[in-house]
């Protein structure tokens, strides 16, 4: 039986949906979780991007000029102290990096964080 000394009370419709919205907008973003920059054979290098929640996208990328691993991964390990568990938003947001690598792959960290971000939950995209 409710009592009519009730001390709380549910919130109104309009509440609850904006609460859901905010909560889904923010489940749908990607957040940056890791880099590999890997050196496949000469200019070629795969370039695997890991966000939170487990999506993975990769890539082969062809440089101007043929770069070695040590350099490859040290630009991915430096990425990743900057990046690790932000948005694409704050991403952008960070000062322009210095060496023409990391500012190459960070632009193409942030469109494949984009569009992770447009893509349908649970669908299946394959490239190429």
């Amino acid at each position: 039986m409710w009592s009519s000394g009730c001390r709380w009370r549910l919130p109104s419709l309009r509440t609850i949906r904006g609460r859901f919205h905010r909560y889904r907008a923010a489940f749908e973003r990607s957040h940056y979780k890791h880099v590999e920059l890997i050196a496949t054979q000469g200019r070629q290098v795969l370039m695997v991007l890991v966000m939170t929640g487990g999506e993975v996208s990769q890539q082969i990328l062809t440089l101007a000029e043929p770069v070695r691993q040590e350099h490859l991964s040290n630009a991915a390990d430096r990425l990743n102290q900057v990046c690790l568990g932000k948005t694409t938003e704050e991403i952008a947001a960070l000062p322009p990096r210095s060496e023409s690598l990391e500012k190459d792959i960070l632009t193409l960290v942030l469109q494949d964080m984009n569009h992770s971000e447009a893509r349908v939950s649970g669908e299946i995209y394959l490239d190429g």
